[in-house]
Formats: structure tokens, C-alpha cells, sequence
């Protein structure tokens, strides 16, 4: 671990945050909801301002590979449920870091591995996405994120999904 004059220094370093992704295991449709909403935390032990999100990484399971959009808010947005379709308020728009407006995730990004646990698995990574989140207005090491799909489909079973948020600290 790096260390700084004051010890553990957490700061200007990349972290990678785990988050499943519970769905209702029923068909949905374009414009709903993937799963809840997704809160990402990581406890340095002290609070941190600001991170540049860089990329994520969406696995699923069933391997649906469906396209999406993954909307990334710098405080907690209003209420919503899994399989329902979301219209956001204008309050929810104001939380998004400026000039995000959604990582969309296409058909074609994903791709199909084969496991020894799984059977088969779809991956989908988007890089480079140097969205600053700015959480000085929001709550200290956490951030937000709600997955929409974009085409329609039934998922496979109910844990099948997970994201990858990999940012950078300031």
C-alpha cells in the first residue's frame, strides 16, 4: 500500500468496486429498469471528494448481451423498481456529473466467454470514460447508478448480473 507522511494514502490510486445487480427474473422492455438502483461505496477509511470514473465492466450470466445505458449519479437519485420503466426527473438530471449523459452499452460491445462455472458468460467493458464525479455536494465515498435496457428482454435468472465500476481517486 502506498504510503504518505501521514500513512495509508488512498488517494490518486485506481479502485475497482464490485456491485451485483439483482433483477426480477420477467420480461422487460426498452426504457425499463435493470435491476435496482446501484449505490458504490468504498470505505478508505476517510472521506473522499472526487473520482474519475474510467471504465466499467457489466458481466451477465445468462448471457443475454442486450443493450443498455448505465446512468451515473453524484448523489442518490428518487425511487424506482427493477423491470419498470424509468422517466427520470429533473431533480435525477441535475445529479448527473456535468456532460455525462449515459454510457450506452450496444449489442455489439459484449462479448461471449466460456467458463468452468457458468457454462457461457457475456462481457461488456467500456474504457476511457473519464466522467469526473464530483461528490463534495453529495454523501463522501459513494456514488450512484441505475442501468436501463435499451431493447427488451427476459433475464435468465435473478443474480445473473454484475458491474465493475474501475475509477480513480483524487
Amino acid at each position: 500500500m502506498p504510503r504518505g507522511q501521514g500513512g495509508y494514502n488512498p488517494y490518486n490510486q485506481g479502485h475497482t468496486v464490485e456491485v451485483p445487480i439483482v433483477v426480477v427474473a420477467e420480461a422487460h422492455s426498452s426504457g425499463d429498469s435493470i435491476g435496482p438502483l446501484l449505490t458504490v461505496t468504498l470505505d478508505l477509511g476517510k472521506s473522499w471528494l472526487g473520482a474519475e470514473l474510467r471504465a466499467i465492466t457489466l458481466i451477465d450470466a445468462g448471457a443475454k448481451g442486450n443493450a443498455s445505458t448505465l446512468y451515473v449519479f453524484k448523489e442518490q437519485p428518487s425511487a424506482f423498481a427493477d423491470g419498470v420503466e424509468w422517466v427520470p426527473l429533473i431533480a435525477d438530471l441535475k445529479m448527473l456529473p456535468p456532460g455525462h449523459k449515459g454510457i450506452v452499452i450496444n449489442a455489439g460491445d459484449w462479448e461471449t466467454f466460456t467458463t468452468s462455472d457458468e457454462s457461457t458468460v457475456d462481457i461488456a467493458v467500456k474504457n476511457n470514460l473519464n466522467i469526473g464525479l464530483d461528490l463534495r455536494g453529495g454523501t463522501p465515498s459513494t456514488f450512484y447508478a441505475r442501468l436501463i435496457d435499451n431493447t427488451g428482454f427476459t433475464p435468465a435468472a435473478v443474480d445473473d448480473w454484475t458491474a465493475l465500476f474501475h475509477f480513480w481517486i483524487d
